[in-house]
């Protein structure tokens, strides 16, 4: 077990806790909030309609801190393509290299996804109580996302508006459009998922950009971190952020990160 704050372990759920209800409102929530909320799926489509179809699935574990306690974690995603078709999966492997910054912020951020993509629902949906049972979501959204829900049928195909956790190609697509956004903000890729800005003449680097899929650590002065920042919100939807200052811990892409200074971090992957 990792000794940092924010690392976790998901412990996979076991058929005999399902059966019994223990995912049953994490599942619950994971429908209406992140699949119905926020329209991952649109409108009913055919076959014949989409590019491809992929199917949908549960994917149930513990994620277990670390003072020992766990929770239960359910999670909506894409079991793969239905048909044989090749898609270019391949976005590289992080490099370790630009790790050795100053300043560092971690942020996760919504993935894309390809354009005409169906998604067929499983059999079974989680069923929608009258009765709000979640603490943090008020009445009046609940009831708007239980009419939401209804619109959807199990069994049926849907049209692919927003990442889903498990699309072969969503995470190249990201990785593109990152690139992209960076490209215009005066950065160079310079190794696999490591972008720098850099004076035209040459010298130090100015500001890094790392990242893995959908997860970025940055390191820049604060007012070039600010126009990063801002610019990485409206282009590509980020929005939690991290900042790992003095004294603080992180872990990224399986690295732990321990900043002592302002001149000294400590990389380590024994956790």
């Amino acid at each position: 077990m990792s000794r940092f704050k924010k690392g976790s372990t998901q412990l996979p759920a076991i058929k005999e806790e399902i059966d019994l209800g223990s995912h049953k409102l994490a599942a619950l929530k994971e429908w209406l909030v992140n699949i119905v909320g926020n329209r991952t799926l649109g409108r009913r489509v055919k076959r014949n309609e989409v590019r491809a179809v992929v199917g949908m699935g549960w994917r149930c574990t513990w994620k277990e801190t670390d003072d020992g306690a766990r929770k239960p974690k359910a999670r909506f995603f894409a079991k793969g393509f239905l048909d044989g078709r090749l898609v270019d999966t391949y976005v590289g492997m992080l490099s370790v290299v630009g790790l050795l910054q100053e300043m560092l912020v971690l942020c996760p951020s919504p993935s894309s996804t390809p354009p005409e993509v169906g998604a067929t629902l499983p059999s079974v949906l989680p069923r929608v109580p009258e009765e709000n049972p979640f603490k943090n979501i008020p009445d009046d959204k609940y009831e708007e996302l239980r009419r939401m829900a209804a619109e959807y049928e199990p069994g049926d195909t849907y049209l692919v508006e927003i990442g889903l956790y498990g699309l072969p190609c969503a995470a190249q697509l990201f990785d593109h459009k990152l690139e992209g956004v960076c490209k215009e903000l005066g950065f160079k890729r310079v190794d696999t998922a490591i972008a720098v800005k850099a004076p035209p003449e040459g010298g130090r680097a100015q500001a890094i950009v790392m990242n893995w899929i959908d997860d970025l650590l940055t390191g820049a002065p604060l007012k070039e971190h600010k126009a990063l920042q801002e610019t990485l919100n409206q282009r590509l939807g980020f929005g939690s952020v991290c900042v790992i200052g003095e004294g603080s811990e992180r872990k990224f892409s399986g690295v732990d990160i321990s900043r002592v200074s302002t001149g000294e971090i400590h990389l380590s992957q024994v956790s």
